[in-house]
């Protein structure tokens, strides 16, 4: 294993680079960006090591009731900068989720079963966040359960206080993000952060509702519906902005060129939505600081391309990755019949 980055920077560094970055004048060639990326790079990369540790546990306890596709991610950095622009009162240096991990179950019993096994588990860590958005889901319809936790360890110091996000959800609920994520992407627009068309926020509000119908758990807000009237009003939308037909289109065929091994390690993918190029680079558990400088360097020369979006993702098993991150490969097929059946 190759050594873990740890944290070159003041929160007070941290802070400005972050405030920095999501200013209004930013001049990329000047020492001030330069710096400020530097020291982006270098505290989100630190987030690596207690996001291991994290993994391990989320691993162990996800396997003990299904086998769940569990997953690791840094948060990119345009969603970083997007996220400190949306919200002027966030710090860089006390954001929640810049490294995450995540489980995928099959069912929304399998999902609070893992939860409780998390809060009540025995370690030092602490819990600074718990949202259930099953139970009060977020008004653009996402569902699912986030915790984040304060890393603490007696051996590993160095990182205490770095924070890790939870999220634990049902296929259903990854089917719908994942979704989201990829409509969005050819629309051009932050549909995640419900900004973007009406239609079609609102179709994603319906279908989130649809999903909530067949997990029996609480509609969004403010879309208090039977079933017949979610098909009623689905079957309209796609009347009038032929929603299938779009995410069809949406969901063609990419052209990928794949490096890949089939282990436990880091996928570097970068998805080009004009030209439905994917391409995915994988690095053993070993390569880390390979991987985290390339994802930096990849990051920097696409930073000006909408169309382009650039993640790194840990995986236990590689050939998990279509199905733990379908957004990437652009594969909604399994949403798509989810719609279709909605709206037959």
């Amino acid at each position: 294993m190759g050594e873990w980055i740890e944290p070159e920077f003041s929160k007070g560094q941290i802070r400005k680079a972050g405030k920095y970055l999501a200013g209004e004048s930013i001049d990329k060639d000047s020492e001030e960006y330069i710096d400020s990326i530097d020291i982006l790079n270098n505290w989100r990369s630190a987030h690596s090591r207690p996001l291991q540790t994290f993994l391990v546990s989320l691993r162990k306890k996800a396997s003990a009731y299904d086998d769940a596709l569990v997953a690791r991610r840094l948060k990119r950095r345009p969603s970083i900068i997007g996220k400190l622009k949306r919200y002027p009162n966030m710090k860089l240096d006390s954001m929640q989720d810049l490294g995450g991990c995540r489980a995928i179950l099959r069912n929304v019993q399998n999902v609070r079963a893992v939860e409780s096994a998390f809060l009540h588990s025995r370690h030092r860590h602490i819990l600074k966040r718990h949202d259930d958005y099953i139970r009060s889901p977020k008004q653009s319809g996402y569902r699912g359960i986030h915790m984040v936790y304060d890393y603490q360890s007696d051996i590993n110091d160095k990182w205490n206080g770095l924070r890790v996000e939870i999220q634990i959800r049902t296929e259903l609920q990854h089917f719908w993000a994942t979704a989201v994520e990829t409509v969005g992407l050819f629309t051009g627009e932050n549909l995640k952060s419900s900004i973007g068309k009406a239609e079609w926020l609102e179709f994603f509000k319906l279908m989130s509702c649809e999903i909530a119908c067949t997990e029996q758990t609480p509609m969004v807000p403010g879309f208090d519906f039977s079933r017949a009237e979610i098909r009623d009003r689905l079957k309209a939308l796609n009347e009038d902005i032929n929603v299938v037909e779009k995410l069809n289109s949406y969901n063609a065929s990419a052209n990928y060129v794949n490096q890949q091994h089939e282990g436990k390690g880091y996928a570097l993918i970068i998805l080009n939505a004009n030209s439905r190029q994917i391409t995915v680079q994988s690095f053993r558990l070993s390569e880390v600081d390979d991987a985290l400088g390339l994802y930096a360097q990849e990051e920097e020369r696409y930073s000006d391309d909408m169309s382009v979006d650039v993640a790194l993702v840990g995986l236990d098993k590689m050939r998990n990755l279509p199905k733990t991150y379908p957004n990437y490969y652009l594969n909604m097929h399994k949403f798509v019949s989810i719609v279709k059946k909605a709206v037959a």
